[in-house]
Parts: structure tokens; sequence; C-alpha cells
């Protein structure tokens, strides 16, 4: 079965849980972080939480424009020819404010530990996420995307991208 652009981009959203954010600093100093994000489809937007004075979260709080890039190498089949497929991005990312904290919370934990009991293990308290606090929730607006063009990699091996026009319509997985 042949998936579209956008069902591929939306499986990788859905099934790829690091991504490498690439930041910057007010001063333009470049820095890359690699985080543990969930998609939330009902906004199209990562999300995902770290602590408040990491560089990353700093740089977000200076510049709110990044790239980045997500990879998965173990798709075998599902990714002919390569067993690959991968997104590059760019967007906008802000820290979640106060009142939106709480919803934040029950999404991510949601949708990275859908068994209740494994959530249970991992699920931090509410109060370590306010702004005031040492870890926030962050989400990021993707605002252009690139899927690999696995059609030209069989064809002539040239490793090329493609853009996908946002938001996703249609497709669902």
């Amino acid at each position: 079965m042949t998936l579209s652009l956008e069902e591929r981009c939306l499986r990788l959203l859905n099934t790829t849980r690091f991504v490498t954010l690439a930041t910057v600093s007010a001063d333009g100093e470049a820095w890359a972080s690699t985080v543990n994000y969930v998609y939330r489809s009902e906004t199209q937007t990562l999300l995902w939480y770290s602590m408040s004075d990491a560089r990353h979260s700093r740089n977000i709080e200076q510049v709110s424009v990044l790239s980045g890039s997500l990879f998965r190498t173990d798709l075998g089949a599902e990714a002919p020819p390569v067993g690959l497929d991968g997104i590059q991005f760019c967007g906008t990312a802000r820290s979640v404010p106060d009142d939106e904290v709480q919803s934040a919370h029950e999404s991510y934990y949601r949708i990275n530990f859908p068994d209740e009991r494994i959530r249970a293990q991992w699920v931090l308290p509410l109060a370590e996420f306010k702004q005031s606090e040492k870890r926030s929730f962050y989400e990021l607006t993707i605002e252009q995307l690139w899927l690999l063009d696995l059609d030209r990699w069989s064809y002539d091996k040239n490793d090329q991208r493609i853009e996908v026009v946002l938001p996703f319509e249609g497709a669902r997985l």
C-alpha cells in the first residue's frame, strides 16, 4: 500500500517520539537539542517539555523561529525502498502559558503513554510545569514541512526533499 505525502507525514509525526530542534539565541548562537515530543492532531502541533533553563528553552524565549528534523530508520517494508523516512520543518515555538498547562500536561502524558499503568510510572506532578517552576511545556507550530523524496531516491539515489502543503486537510491515520 502506497501512502500519500500527508499520510506519510502523519505516520511519522504520530509514531516518532524524538525530534531534533535547531534554535538560535538573540545573539545568533545556534543550538540543536533532541526532545521527546507528542503530536497533537487536533491542533497540528508538537508538544514537549524541557527544563526551563535549558539552552534551547532560553533560545525559544528569545527567538521563537526554529527548524528541526525527525527520522525513522526502522520502517522496513513500510517505507520502500530504503526502510526509512523523515521530515524536516521550520516553524515557531512558544512556552505554554500557565492557563494552558493543565491541558498540555494531560495531552502529553496521554499521547506519550497510552497505557495508564505505564503513564502512572512516568507522569510528573502538574505543579512542576508552571512557568515559574523548573519545567515548561513548549508547543511548536510547523509552518513549512519537507519529506524525503523516496521516489527520487529509487530512481537516481539523489537525496532530495518534497515540500508538503500545510495544514493537513483530509489525511487521517
